[in-house]
C-alpha cells in the first residue's frame, strides 16, 4: 500500500535522478520488493535488483525481465553485483543507526555519471494545525520506539550532508522529502503514520484520528 500511494511522484523524482529504460538500478533495503518490481517495469531494457538482509521479507527472483532479489547487507553492497546507473534508498536511512557506511558502499557501486537517490522522512516536517494531542502522543511514542531500535525519525534534514560525506554532490544526486505540497494530505498522512502504526501495533488508533 505504501509503495502504491506515491509511486507516480516517485517515478518523476527518479527520472530526474537519471532513471532510464536501459538503466541498471539497485533498490537498497528493498524489503518485500514492491518498489523493485515497479523499478523493473520502468527499465525494460535494463535491470532492477533488490537487496535486503531479511530472508523472511525478501521474495524469490523472477524471470524474463522480472527483478532479481539478493540477500545481503546494505553496508557492503556485494561487488559481484557490478555497478549501477542509479541506486535508490527509499525510507531506509531512518532505520539505521549509522547511515554513512551504507552511502559510502553505494557510492562505490555507481557507474561513472551514476546517481544515488534518497527518499526519506523527517517528523519535524509533519505538522498539524491545529495540533491533535492524541496524534502527537502516538507519534512521540513511535519516535522513541524507533530510536531504541537504532533509527532516526528526523534523518530527512541530514540527507544532503550525508551525500556530501559519501563524496557525492547533492547537485548531481537527488534528495526528496515529501510534504503536503507534493502529495495530497490524506496520502501523506498514510505514508507518515503507516510504519509507526505497525511499529506500535496501533493501526486502529491511527486510522481513527
Amino acid at each position: 500500500q505504501q509503495a502504491q500511494l506515491a509511486w507516480n511522484r516517485e517515478l518523476c523524482f527518479l527520472q530526474e535522478a537519471g532513471l532510464r529504460p536501459n538503466a541498471r538500478v539497485l533498490d537498497l533495503g528493498c524489503g518485500a520488493g514492491e518498489i523493485t518490481r515497479r523499478l523493473a517495469q520502468a527499465v525494460p531494457a535494463g535491470e532492477a535488483i533488490g537487496l535486503d538482509r531479511d530472508p523472511d521479507l525478501l521474495p524469490s527472483s523472477g524471470a524474463n525481465g522480472a527483478p532479481r532479489f539478493v540477500l545481503g547487507n546494505v553496508e557492503i553492497v556485494p561487488p559481484a553485483l557490478g555497478s549501477f546507473d542509479l541506486i535508490y534508498a527509499r525510507f531506509l536511512l531512518q532505520h539505521l543507526p549509522r547511515p554513512e557506511p551504507v552511502l559510502s558502499a553505494a557510492a562505490a557501486r555507481l557507474t561513472p555519471g551514476g546517481a544515488l537517490a534518497l527518499l526519506d522522512s523527517d517528523d519535524a516536517f509533519f505538522v498539524l494545525d491545529p495540533p491533535d494531542p492524541e496524534l502527537e502522543e502516538l507519534l512521540a511514542i513511535a519516535r522513541a520506539r524507533q530510536e531504541r531500535l537504532g533509527g532516526d525519525r528526523q534523518v530527512g534534514r541530514r540527507l544532503p550532508a550525508l551525500l556530501a560525506q559519501a563524496g557525492l554532490s547533492p547537485g548531481a544526486n537527488r534528495v526528496q522529502v515529501f510534504t503536503s505540497l507534493e502529495i495530497p494530505f490524506g496520502i501523506l498522512f498514510a505514508l507518515a503514520t503507516g510504519y509507526k502504526a505497525a511499529l506500535l501495533g496501533a493501526a486502529e488508533e491511527f486510522q481513527g484520528l
